[in-house]
């Protein structure tokens, strides 16, 4: 909290009401510390946040405390982006926050650079990683089918938990993360929507832009992304008959799983890194104009 702070107070000492100034969630304590320390008016840079991963506590009291730390983050914004239209529901309904602050934009694929050189194929579902993943509906699905499951993840599954027999659980290198996607027949993602913020996406466009037929419980935020049924397979959340049908369905047709995985392919390539903040500085700059328009008409 310190260094959020003090670098929140450099922010200040340095901004000008020329600048836009870009806030990710890598430092999101440090940019709503700027942001309630910003004086509201025209003597202000143009502040534009990409998603802050905004969550809600369990308990009443602390839920009103947070809306009102989190309205007075959001006060001085010029626009919010988030990963997907739905996340602008939520958020605005928590924290009575005002639509025309946000914007949705499709995230973008991470495998620049990365070489496919060598990986082997092999006859197995992948699954993994640790944010907001629900293993638990994952592996009721998977239970007694003939079907080889290996999910990746740091997280520590609860003792109660029974892993079947037809299921590897445990943590990789990022580097084998994506080697063991890239050889998969099928990938998973089994997604929570409990909560407000969105993940996932930069999982499953990674497996789609490497050409793997994927499958979402989340048939909120993912359908920002996947075209269910032509660029992948989207389940509800918790789901975890709907989900092994999916995987039972796919498993038996190798002509399905083709079809699915050249289409998300060429849908998640297109979703690059230049595609996703080319989209965020377009906008930032529309907000730029905007506010600094409305600026110099006061002024007059």
């Amino acid at each position: 909290m310190v260094n959020a702070l003090r670098n929140a107070a450099t922010l200040l000492g340095e901004v000008t009401p020329r600048d836009i100034l870009i806030l990710t969630d890598v430092h999101g304590l440090t940019a709503n510390f700027f942001c309630m320390l910003r004086q509201l008016g025209p003597h202000r840079p143009t502040i534009v946040r990409a998603d802050a991963l905004f969550t809600l506590p369990a308990g009443v009291a602390l839920r009103s405390v947070k809306r009102l730390y989190i309205r007075a983050a959001m006060a001085p914004v010029d626009l919010m982006i988030v990963w997907s239209p739905a996340t602008i529901d939520r958020y605005c309904a928590a924290f009575g926050l005002r639509r025309e602050r946000f914007a949705a934009v499709k995230f973008h694929n991470t495998l620049a650079g990365f070489d496919l050189t060598g990986l082997k194929q092999g006859e197995y579902l992948f699954s993994g990683g640790d944010s907001l993943r629900d293993y638990e509906t994952l592996l009721q699905a998977v239970r007694g089918l003939d079907v080889p499951v290996f999910i990746a993840t740091h997280l520590t599954l609860p003792e109660s938990l029974e892993v079947p027999s037809n299921v590897t659980v445990r943590p990789v290198t990022h580097q084998e993360f994506r080697e063991r996607m890239a050889g998969a027949r099928l990938v998973v993602f089994p997604l929570k929507r409990d909560g407000l913020r969105t993940a996932g996406q930069q999982s499953y466009l990674n497996a789609m832009a490497l050409g793997k037929p994927v499958v979402v419980t989340d048939t909120a935020d993912a359908a920002f992304y996947i075209e269910d049924g032509r660029t992948g397979l989207l389940t509800p959340a918790g789901d975890a008959s709907a989900l092994r049908r999916a995987i039972e369905s796919l498993w038996a047709s190798p002509d399905r799983l083709a079809a699915l995985g050249e289409a998300g392919r060429q849908s998640a390539l297109a979703l690059d890194q230049e595609y996703t903040w080319s989209r965020v500085l377009t906008l930032a700059r529309a907000a730029h104009a905007a506010r600094t328009d409305g600026s110099r008409r006061q002024v007059q």
